[in-house]
């Protein structure tokens, strides 16, 4: 359902020899939330750093870990798609995979003047919380429309993809504690500290014999 709507709108980004952008990074929104049994997940997807450039249409499968969650769904936020000018379909039939596909049919000067700041949140997502664990969402890979985002001239933004963790019930999404960076990069100083000090010492061992 979903690629019969968007073909006409990204046919022809699927086969652009070169990406029309960078630095376009595509975000869940919270990236950490902690919810409880039984409550509503809500999951926005935002878009940052088009710059001059502009979202004209969109194509991601978004998986998480199934036993979790019940139902499922999304809307687009179509205020900066043109209103009645965007088209959206979302399809959760698959396990543990929730499929959306949006465009505009506004072209790309039009749009353009909609979409003034370069970042928007334009998909919420949602699921009914179902038993206690880390829901872990993210978007799907690359091939076959997965995770695609277009811009101007019907060309694939070259983005950066973020997920989110939901702590549901007594669930826990865990993140690095700031000191175990610093612990890690001692860890990493003595490593290198280490195989630099091995050539000296056979370089001191052949002077000795040497001199012997």
């Amino acid at each position: 359902m979903k690629h019969v709507l968007l073909a006409p709108v990204v046919a022809a980004a699927v086969f652009s020899a070169a990406p029309a952008s960078a630095a376009v990074v595509v975000s869940m929104d919270p990236a950490s939330q902690s919810v409880a049994v039984g409550d509503t997940i809500i999951v926005d997807v935002r878009i940052s750093g088009l710059g001059t450039d502009i979202l004209s249409a969109f194509d991601l499968d978004v998986v998480f870990n199934t036993g979790l969650t019940t139902g499922g769904g999304a809307s687009l936020l179509d205020a900066e798609f043109g209103g009645a000018n965007a088209g959206f379909d979302a399809d959760a039939s698959t396990p543990g995979v929730l499929k959306t596909v949006g465009y505009s049919l506004l072209n790309d000067d039009d749009l353009a003047a909609v979409q003034t700041n370069g970042a928007f949140t334009f998909l919420r997502m949602s699921w009914t919380a179902a038993a206690d664990g880390a829901l872990l969402l993210n978007f799907g890979a690359s091939p076959d429309f997965a995770r695609n985002v277009v811009g101007r001239d019907f060309l694939s933004l070259d983005a950066s993809f973020a997920g989110a963790c939901v702590a549901i019930g007594t669930g826990i999404c865990k993140v690095p504690e700031p000191g175990s960076f610093g612990l890690a990069g001692l860890a990493l100083f003595g490593c290198a500290a280490a195989v630099l000090r091995r050539p000296r010492r056979g370089a001191a061992t052949t002077a000795a014999t040497t001199q012997a």
